[in-house]
């Protein structure tokens, strides 16, 4: 997903009123539809959005399950990284629903 920087800008103007934005990026290393040096540059832009490092506060390595890595980068940005997860990234709803506050 390409977002410019009028969108990101709206993210950013938001985050400042107070709205909680949360963002959760999911990615596969066996990704043949999206590279998967995608996955850091999409940390790259959300870091950015929010003026947080690029390096994760912390990472959980087999998380949500095995041959997952789950980062945060700051409160607001999530990366959940796959080893031999293809396109179609398995859906985790307990973990989401708890990063997302549901």
């Amino acid at each position: 997903m390409v977002h410019d920087q009028k969108c990101k800008f709206g993210y950013v103007e938001l985050a400042r009123l107070g709205f909680g934005i949360l963002t959760s990026l999911l990615h596969g290393s066996a990704d043949s539809t999206l590279a998967p040096q995608n996955y850091q540059e999409t940390i790259k832009q959300w870091t950015g959005v929010f003026g947080v490092s690029q390096t994760a506060t912390d990472t959980k390595a087999n998380t949500p399950e095995a041959n997952y890595a789950t980062s945060n980068f700051g409160p607001n940005v999530q990366g959940i990284y796959g080893t031999g997860v293809g396109h179609s990234v398995p859906s985790h709803l307990k973990q989401s629903e708890e990063w997302f506050g549901l």
